[in-house]
């Protein structure tokens, strides 16, 4: 009985350890990715027309870099 006891608790345990490790994980791009120049041209511009810009996907220099080449 106490092998049977101790094999559950085992296995559940190694299955919630592999379910763990198997999680996908967000990573946020470094802050010197973003694109630093474009954001503060978009908001020098929206400031002067009394618009409010909240970015939620900054831009970054790598994407930037891809659309003009």
């Amino acid at each position: 009985m106490m092998k049977r006891i101790a094999f559950v608790v085992l296995a559940s345990a190694s299955l919630f350890l592999a379910a763990c490790a198997s999680a996908p994980t967000q990573q946020r791009p470094p802050e010197s990715a973003v694109d630093h120049t474009y954001v503060n041209t978009v908001e020098h511009h929206a400031r002067r027309t009394g618009v409010r810009v909240e970015w939620v996907n900054p831009p970054r220099i790598r994407d930037r870099q891809q659309e003009n080449g």
